[in-house]
């Protein structure tokens, strides 16, 4: 029988001495350096294969051809996005044109992938003449000098050699907690699957609900025998289940409060997490788990820790490299697929925290190259598929996720984006639409493409399809809003009638957009989505226009609508629960006051509107149940209440731009996607020290 080879200590690999295979060895021992004896590291040879100086050079040759556009048939195809081969839009006038062009230009850009050269493998590379020292050195347990295998053995010595530190961010796991005892009962498990189905999955889809049912079920008969990771990834489902539920439905449910069960389950979610050691994991369903979590927490957490939180998350997804095409095309078809779809929901999410928090949503720059997922079925996905699937021309169960995806990477390239968070990146963001007249088309043509390729397929009496209808047009028409603020800070653009009448129509669509799935019945179960996405650009646009022209054309619809979206979010909420009305209360009553004046002087007095009269009362109670000191703090109610924005940034802003309304100035009211697009006047002088993270944004569920 052969004896075994006795390999060098892990140090003394690195260093490329001779080891005496003594514990400790001589080395490590005149080093003071910790000896790790290799047979302690597992170890996976990666095989040299003779062609590879070869294969490098024609991958070098092959991305030179993709790059200046020269048509070839290359040695290994990558997976390409076959969405832009699939959805071409035919040329329909000159709007069609530039659209059709814009669109296939995208597509095809974005088919190239462009991977980061490996820093080990630059530090390693080595002349030809020396491949042979090199062979003899691996012969006696050297590592080959390939990069990755030195990274390889770095991160499983630091690994071994470092304690895991889950714990920084849920503290110290109970040692007297055993999670396990945490789960539901069976048929509860059960229960919260099919809520989440209902209520959460057809909006993020970050999980594949075929074969995770599956595995739910399995691990529902005993759920101690399943892996800490599939448990996390079964209380964040059980955890943002909850979150979606009224305190009505929770009672008659799950005959538990909805606070109580929140409770149990996120800490459930909590000591899964570290058990799995989440931080240094690399498993997508982790990261999954932990996203859920941070959704289900988000009501009754300070924006500024939920953003840190979400960084976390994105740091995570960095590290795993979901968001970098080159190694999600190393993966499977169907887990780089998926890993798209969850870098895309997470991404997003982490940008609405951001705004939330009054900081510049920065990961929705043009800085990473994940293509946006495909818009396929969930039953379209296998995981033992060799190819994607072609991408469906109709609606298919993950259109919502699909259709927030496109406007999102559209919105990232576009130059009044960068304008208000890296103006420095628009030289090197790529241009977004090929043909059109700058940036006056840039949501235009983005708008024609949305519509025409995935809207007008929508069934308005499907809830997925509904929701993605609306929800894509307020985000178009938000954009819209945005794209005229850019341009305010170039020339007098703001002096002109017509782009003021544009802005008021932008703002009322918001509106509107916002007002029909807040009030359709079909919906219920997606209003938390809807609670995290207040249109608080369009109320602060309208409440100053009408407090600047209180008789202005459109006057009248202006306050319909606000009456119309102020009755679907906020009727049902206490008036202690709205920071609605810790905004905006005071400064609507003056824009009604300073239009209540103007047609009385007219001869026309007015009925004021019923949401007008409603904050009127609120007001009113919260004032005389309020204690004097209270009342007398600013941003209170006592004395005038009313929101000045002039320090401390609502959940939507930040930032410096021009004076377009007239004189009056207010300070940091807009959206933190475009820091500074709302510099301009507002609502009153008394409330410049409320710090908006402190309100909670999210008290819109069912009383």
């Amino acid at each position: 029988m052969k004896p075994q080879r006795l390999l060098a200590c892990v140090p003394c690999q690195q260093r490329k001495v001779k080891c005496d295979h003594k514990s400790p060895c001589s080395n490590c021992v005149k080093t003071d350096a910790q000896c790790i004896p290799a047979s302690q590291v597992p170890r996976q040879r990666k095989r040299r294969f003779a062609e590879r100086e070869l294969l490098e050079r024609l991958r070098s040759y092959e991305a030179l051809l993709e790059q200046n556009n020269i048509n070839f048939e290359p040695l290994h195809p990558t997976t390409s996005n076959v969405s832009s081969k699939c959805m071409e839009i035919k040329s329909r006038g000159s709007t069609s044109t530039v659209s059709s062009r814009a669109h296939s230009k995208s597509q095809s850009q974005s088919e190239t992938i462009y991977e980061p050269k490996s820093l080990w493998q630059a530090l390693t590379q080595r002349p030809a003449r020396s491949v042979e020292r090199y062979d003899d050195d691996e012969e006696d347990g050297t590592p080959s000098s390939d990069g990755d295998t030195y990274e390889t053995v770095l991160k499983r010595t630091m690994d071994h050699v470092c304690e895991s530190r889950d714990h920084i961010l849920f503290g110290l796991r109970g040692s007297s907690i055993d999670f396990v005892n945490l789960h539901p009962e069976q048929f509860q498990i059960f229960k919260l699957w099919q809520i989440y189905m209902d209520n959460v999955n057809p909006l993020l889809k970050v999980i594949h609900c075929p074969t995770t049912q599956m595995r739910i079920i399995e691990a529902a008969g005993d759920v101690g025998h399943a892996s800490p990771t599939l448990q996390a990834l079964m209380f964040g489902i059980y955890s943002v289940a909850v979150f979606t539920l009224t305190e009505r439905d929770s009672n008659a449910t799950f005959h538990a409060s909805r606070q109580e069960l929140l409770a149990r389950y996120q800490l459930g979610c909590q000591q899964a997490l570290i058990a799995c050691g989440f931080s240094n994991a690399s498993d997508r369903e982790a990261l999954v788990a932990l996203y859920l979590y941070l959704i289900s927490i988000r009501s009754h957490t300070n924006p500024r820790s939920l953003s840190s939180m979400s960084a976390v998350a994105i740091r995570i997804a960095q590290n795993m490299g979901i968001h970098n095409e080159s190694a999600n095309s190393k993966s499977t078809p169907f887990e780089a697929e998926m890993r798209r779809r969850l870098w895309w929901s997470l991404v997003m999410f982490d940008a609405r925290a951001s705004e939330v928090s009054g900081s510049s949503a920065t990961t929705l720059n043009p800085t990473w190259d994940c293509r946006t997922p495909l818009n396929v079925n969930d039953f379209d996905l296998r995981p033992d598929m060799k190819a994607l699937p072609t991408p469906r021309k109709e609606c298919t169960d993950s259109m919502f996720a699909v259709v927030r995806s496109l406007i999102a990477d559209h919105t990232r390239h576009s130059g009044f984006h960068l304008d208000f968070t890296n103006p420095i990146l628009k030289s090197v963001a790529r241009a977004v639409r090929e043909g059109s007249n700058g940036e006056n088309d840039e949501v235009r043509s983005l708008e024609w493409m949305v519509e025409n390729t995935y809207l007008k397929y929508c069934n308005e009496e499907d809830p997925v399809h509904f929701v993605a209808l609306w929800t894509a047009r307020l985000q178009i028409a938000k954009n819209h809003l945005f794209e005229h603020y850019a341009k305010m800070s170039k020339n007098s653009y703001e002096q002109a009638e017509t782009p003021r009448d544009a802005m008021i129509t932008c703002a009322l669509t918001m509106l509107e957009c916002d007002t029909k799935p807040m009030t359709s019945k079909h919906v219920r179960g997606y209003r938390w989505y809807f609670e995290l996405h207040f249109p608080f650009p369009a109320y602060v646009h309208l409440v100053q226009r009408l407090r600047t022209w209180p008789s202005m054309e459109g006057g009248d619809k202006a306050w319909k609508c606000m009456n119309d979206n102020y009755e679907a979010r906020f009727l049902d909420v206490e008036a202690h629960d709205s920071p609605f009305l810790k905004i905006f209360g005071e400064a609507i009553l003056r824009a009604w006051a300073v239009r209540d004046a103007a047609a009385r002087r007219s001869g026309e007095p007015l009925a004021p509107p019923h949401f007008v009269m409603d904050i009127r009362n609120r007001m009113a109670k919260m004032k005389s149940g309020a204690p004097e000191n209270e009342a007398d703090k600013p941003g209170g109610f006592g004395g005038h209440g009313s929101a000045d924005f002039s320090t401390n940034g609502p959940p939507c802003s930040s930032g410096a731009g021009p004076d377009a309304f007239g004189g009056e100035s207010f300070v940091n009211l807009g959206d933190s996607m475009f820091p500074g697009v709302f510099e301009q006047a507002m609502l009153g002088p008394d409330t410049s020290n409320m710090d908006w993270t402190t309100l909670d944004w999210s008290s819109g569920h069912e009383k």
